[in-house]
């Protein structure tokens, strides 16, 4: 099946090493096993509301291209998935085993009540809540995954860190010193994104500053 994390990667590289020409970027393509990718892709699509990139049924259309990825087998909703603990996959096993689609009340934007509190528990629990409201810890989770497909090397450098501040929701209105470390690191991504593009000779080691901040962060933090 298509998967939208894929495609946006590729849109981005292409744009990005456009501009990059004969420069010492890092152009080797990454290949990334599919239930790792599956996995990124749910969060991804789930968080889009949160980033101010989506309706709020993207996290119900979240839910159901991962329940079709598993139609064969539901039961493997929660099995491990490389690099990723396994309490974070089970939980988000548990969520999509008991999201069902509901009945829009007419009038009303959110999600029907059951799907809106499953989408909050997904953000509350996995990008934890600091007080400062379910769309920050939205954020924070689509970071955290950002940083975790960074870190464990599934994108290329100036590629994840391009779209981990640009669909991580860096201009959500957050408080980059008190959202945590999850919301500062949006807004760190942005800064070495731009060193990148106004540093061709320096890009090596830009990128590997993004990784090495990716590193501090993921799915283990």
């Amino acid at each position: 099946m298509a998967m939208h994390i894929l495609e946006v990667e590729e849109q981005v590289q292409e744009r990005l090493f456009h501009l990059a020409g004969s420069s010492d970027a890092d152009t080797v393509p990454r290949c990334a096993p599919n239930r790792r990718n599956l996995f990124d892709n749910f969060i991804f699509e789930a968080t889009r509301w949160a980033a101010d990139d989506g309706a709020p049924d993207s996290f119900a259309w979240a839910c159901a291209h991962f329940q079709a990825a598993h139609e064969s087998d539901s039961a493997a909703l929660g099995e491990p998935v490389p690099l990723v603990p396994p309490s974070i996959t089970g939980h988000v096993g548990s969520i999509v085993s008991r999201w069902q689609r509901g009945q829009q009340v007419d009038g009303e934007w959110d999600l029907p009540v059951e799907e809106a509190q499953l989408r909050d528990e997904l953000y509350l629990r996995l990008g934890t809540d600091l007080g400062d409201g379910l769309a920050a810890a939205g954020r924070r989770l689509c970071s955290r995954m950002w940083s975790a497909r960074v870190g464990d090397g599934l994108v290329l450098p100036a590629v994840g860190g391009h779209i981990w501040n640009d669909n991580s929701g860096s201009d959500g209105g957050d408080v980059a010193d008190v959202g945590g470390p999850f919301i500062a690191a949006i807004y760190a991504a942005g800064d070495l994104m731009a060193r990148w593009r106004a540093e061709p000779k320096s890009r090596t080691r830009i990128e590997r500053e993004i990784i090495d901040l990716a590193q501090t962060l993921g799915w283990k933090s």
